[in-house]
């Protein structure tokens, strides 16, 4: 073929990025909580709190065009997971991210 059409390859891999993002951030919240950092007031017990707190977990927030859902719950210091959507490409691209529970 004379040309190959990678967009989608691009779209999964974005996602894939933003998840990794969003899995190293609440490892470093989990940190920062367990350190008595004062800027670590909320709680992570789920997908439904990074999604409420994503401004303050990733400089900037989430990139626009971006979900985090899931129905992931767990316990302090343990992990679930959370789908990361890329709803900028049709179909939408998703990936999942490991959270760390922050309690």
């Amino acid at each position: 073929p004379r040309f190959i059409d990678l967009s989608g390859d691009a779209a999964r891999a974005a996602a894939q990025g933003v998840a990794g993002s969003v899995s190293s951030a609440t490892s470093i919240y989990y940190a920062a909580r367990k350190a008595s950092n004062a800027a670590a007031t909320y709680t992570i017990g789920g997908c439904t709190d990074v999604n409420t707190n994503i401004g303050s977990l990733l400089a900037g927030g989430l990139p626009s065009g971006y979900t985090v859902t899931g129905a992931g719950t767990c316990t302090d210091g343990n992990t679930t997971t959370c789908t990361v959507t890329n709803t900028n490409v049709t179909p939408s691209q998703a990936a999942s991210a490991v959270i760390v529970c922050a309690l």
